[in-house]
């Protein structure tokens, strides 16, 4: 499985399901349609700090949903 089937199911699940949970993570529940604003969001925020296809990044994150 390559990532970009990864992104197509996370798409369609958002679509099909935005209601479903899709992060739980103790006592914060994070629905498939929340979850695809914020990735958008940051996607986003990515572009407009000029980072394009292809471009290189490194995520460092502590295990929560922040």
């Amino acid at each position: 499985m390559d990532f970009g089937y990864f992104i197509r199911r996370f798409d369609w699940g958002c679509h099909v399901d935005p209601d479903r949970e899709a992060v739980v993570f103790q006592d914060e529940r994070l629905t498939y349609g929340r979850l695809h604003e914020r990735t958008y969001r940051l996607a986003n925020a990515l572009e407009g700090l000029g980072l394009k296809k292809g471009d290189r990044a490194a995520v460092l994150m502590r295990n929560c949903t922040e």
